[in-house]
This record gives structure tokens, C-alpha cells and sequence, in this order.
């Protein structure tokens, strides 16, 4: 298996994990909501930020780096058109961009956790 297929299955598995969890994540916080227990809110807030941790900051981490080189790799400009053989096939990312959104993710994790 080359590259462009190696990276693509990580992307598509990252995604799944990050779908995958966001949805198993959001139900198991919803269900501690209707406890009255607050052994069983702790428990699973804690659980709650440790799969946020373990799965979904690794896939969010791997979603844009696997995105970037995908496209980059299939010949994209960053406005989608396609780039002339002869031309080093580049993409440009506004690299501030995308730690500001990672940066925000953090942040309302953060904020989640407390």
C-alpha cells in the first residue's frame, strides 16, 4: 500500500473515531444528567473527559494534518482547483488558522472538565 492510501485510512479512521466517540461520549453525559446520585455524575464526568482525552484528541490532532496532506498529495490548491502537472503540487493552510481552532477546542475542553 503506498502513501496516499496509508494516510487516507488513518483519516477515514480518525473520523470514525471522532464521530463514533463524540456520539457515545454526548449519550453517556446525557444519561448522568437524570441521576441523582452524585457518585454517578462523578464518575461519569471523569470517564467523560478521559475518552475526550484518549480517542477524540488524537483524532481531532490527525483530522487536519490527514486532510492537508491528502489534498496536497491529490494535486489541490487551497481553492479547490485543480494544479498543472509540471508545478510542485502544494497546499497552503493558513498555519495560525489551525492552531486557533485546535486552541479553541482545547479551551472548551478545558472549560468542560471543570
Amino acid at each position: 500500500m503506498d502513501w496516499y492510501q496509508t494516510v487516507k485510512v488513518v483519516h477515514i479512521i480518525s473520523s470514525t473515531i471522532l464521530f463514533g466517540t463524540g456520539l457515545g461520549i454526548a449519550f453517556f453525559m446525557l444519561r448522568s444528567h437524570f441521576s441523582t446520585n452524585l457518585d454517578e455524575k462523578t464518575f461519569a464526568i471523569h470517564n467523560t473527559v478521559l475518552a475526550e482525552y484518549l480517542f477524540t484528541l488524537p483524532a481531532v490532532v490527525l483530522q487536519p494534518l490527514t486532510g492537508v496532506w491528502l489534498v496536497s498529495a491529490a494535486g489541490y490548491q487551497s481553492c479547490g482547483l485543480p494544479v498543472e502537472k509540471d508545478v510542485k503540487r502544494q497546499f497552503t493552510v493558513k498555519v495560525a488558522d489551525v492552531l486557533a481552532a485546535l486552541t479553541l477546542w482545547y479551551r472548551r475542553e478545558a472549560m468542560a472538565a471543570l
